[in-house]
């Protein structure tokens, strides 16, 4: 009896042993695996000729924006499996994220051919479209993507924003709620919904997404400057510079948000503080339209000074000559140049 009890503690110990020794492995295992980069690293150094490990490690690279190395490795999946589509779908992917569109193109077409169910490749096939402006083809895609899968938030989000190009405001608000519907917590939908909005005028439902937005990504820079924008036209001088002010701490090389920052001043007549924020933006953006032509109209009506006007008007009309008040901008060139 002894002799048993003895052995059985043994065999207790060394199972314990065992699990012991199996848990300090996998820990370590897991020290390697702490993200998607080094455990598909790992994975293609212990099996360098497995096809998904390099399509993985592939994705890996592209996510931190090192799409060379990404293009590697999708290639080295395809030798390995050159019917791979999820691999053929991705170097697009990554072609198109260089600005290759041609050979995006043809990656993510050979993608569909070899899975036509594949809706993802779809709304890649529609996104290289829209970047090559070939938007009614993009259009095309998106729908059919949609058809495979109408339960993907991106998709209708990427329709959304081609809506939104051509001008068709109400499929583009659809579009959105609809992706909202599907992911209720992504403030990138909610900004160019707000952004919809203030096209069509509606400026309290444009206040409502941008805040919405910044809900969810406080450090949104972009919602916080159309947030004030919006303001701006509402006449809410004073309120517009305290969003207005966060956009510009958050990204302080924003040229649009010190243009706002102008249009608020502007608005307060307290012109010389506006002057100074066209001259700002203009440092960041030599070709603001906007700045420029504000800040001829204050050098010609608020603080008298031609020479600075007529620079400011003449600078205008070469980046915008068909700008709605093109006529009227030569028409006060003229003018100063006459000594009228």
């Amino acid at each position: 009896m002894s002799l048993g009890i003895s052995t059985s503690r043994a065999v207790a110990v060394i199972f314990y042993l065992i699990i012991v020794c199996y848990s300090l492995y996998s820990f370590q295992r897991n020290c390697h695996w702490e993200d998607n980069f080094t455990l598909w690293t790992d994975c293609v150094k212990k099996s360098p000729q497995k096809a998904r490990p390099h399509n993985n490690l592939g994705n890996a690279y592209r996510h931190k924006n090192l799409y060379d190395q990404a293009i590697t490795h999708y290639l080295q999946a395809l030798r390995i499996w050159p019917t791979y589509s999820l691999a053929h779908n991705n170097l697009g992917v990554a072609y198109g994220l260089k600005k290759l569109y041609t050979q995006a193109l043809k990656e993510i077409e050979l993608a569909i051919k070899l899975n036509p169910g594949f809706s993802s490749a779809y709304n890649n096939l529609a996104n290289a479209y829209k970047a090559l402006g070939q938007y009614d083809k993009a259009l095309e895609h998106y729908h059919h993507a949609i058809k495979l899968n109408p339960h993907h938030p991106d998709i209708y989000y990427n329709l959304g924003n081609i809506y939104s190009f051509k001008k068709h405001y109400d499929h583009a608000i659809e579009a959105y709620l609809k992706s909202l519907s599907l992911k209720p917590d992504s403030p990138k939908v909610y900004l160019n919904l707000g952004n919809v909005y203030s096209r069509q005028t509606l400026w309290e439902k444009a206040l409502s997404a941008y805040k919405k937005a910044i809900a969810l990504k406080p450090n949104c820079a972009e919602a916080y400057n159309n947030w004030g924008a919006t303001l701006n036209k509402l006449k809410r001088y004073t309120e517009a510079i305290e969003v207005l002010e966060k956009a510009r701490k958050l990204k302080s090389n924003f040229f649009e948000t010190y243009n706002n920052l102008g249009n608020a001043y502007y608005g307060l007549e307290h012109y010389r503080k506006a002057v100074d924020y066209y001259q700002q933006t203009i440092k960041r953006n030599p070709l603001s339209f906007s700045a420029h032509f504000h800040l001829a109209s204050i050098y010609l009506e608020h603080i008298q000074d031609k020479q600075k006007a007529l620079y400011h008007l003449k600078r205008a009309l070469t980046l915008n000559p068909d700008h709605p008040t093109a006529t009227d901008l030569k028409k006060w060139i003229l003018e100063l140049e006459s000594g009228a």
